[in-house]
């Protein structure tokens, strides 16, 4: 069974700025509440470099508006907007998930 620190490290898939996401969203909430945010996005398939995308350049690393957006269930639609409307996000998210974007749009 993985800890909290698993779960943390393997979603951060390597990438230390979403490491610092999920980690300020666990330092805002609790531990519970925090680690069900983080398998939202897991749900999503969003992790790694996609997680430190949203968290850094949509949110300017506010911790709270990302909770918020995944609790609130807008994160998807947050990042459908930014994919069919801004070129550079585009390119980011495409560069960064291959494959697993079609499964955030579903």
């Amino acid at each position: 069974m993985d800890t909290p620190q698993d779960v943390i490290i393997k979603m951060a898939n390597g990438n230390p700025g979403a490491l610092t996401a999920m980690a300020e969203i666990i330092k805002i909430s609790s531990l519970p509440d925090g680690l069900l945010a983080i398998m939202k996005l897991d749900e999503l398939r969003i992790y790694g470099c996609n997680i430190y995308l949203i968290w850094n350049d949509l949110l300017k690393r506010n911790a709270g508006a990302l909770l918020f957006l995944i609790e609130s269930d807008d994160l998807k639609a947050l990042i459908m907007e930014q994919y069919n409307n801004n070129e550079s996000f585009k390119h980011e998210w495409n560069y960064s998930s291959g494959p697993t974007w079609k499964n955030v749009t579903k």
